[in-house]
């Protein structure tokens, strides 16, 4: 509302200008409703960029907290690579009815 300042002189004329009275008097109203709007607009601004930010920094640890565990479960299996966990084949199982090599292992 600082620049609807010059109003107040302007406000300061004589009778005989009623109609540039009444112009200024709505220009000084207008002035003053477009600053609260302003101000209203700046403030939506404010909240929406606060809660983006909010937002960004709950994903933001949700995904630091799944990175972490994706790489605590990598951990744990990397050892797993290395040695020979695997039954070993046994030939009398059945072989693939399609012939492409493949082993069908039947779990009892």
């Amino acid at each position: 509302m600082q620049q609807c300042g010059y109003f107040q002189w302007a406000d300061e004329v004589s009778a005989s200008e009623e109609r540039n009275r009444k112009d200024i008097i709505y220009l000084r109203q207008e002035c003053i409703r477009l600053h609260k709007k302003i101000a209203y607009v700046q403030s939506q601004r404010e909240y929406d960029i606060a809660l983006w930010q909010h937002e960004r920094s709950v994903l933001r640890s949700k995904f630091f907290s799944a990175r972490a565990e994706l790489k605590d479960i990598k951990r744990r299996i990397q050892p797993l690579y290395g040695t020979d966990n695997m039954p070993p084949v046994d030939e009398s199982y059945i072989a693939d009815e399609d012939d492409d090599g493949a082993t069908v292992i039947e779990a009892m």
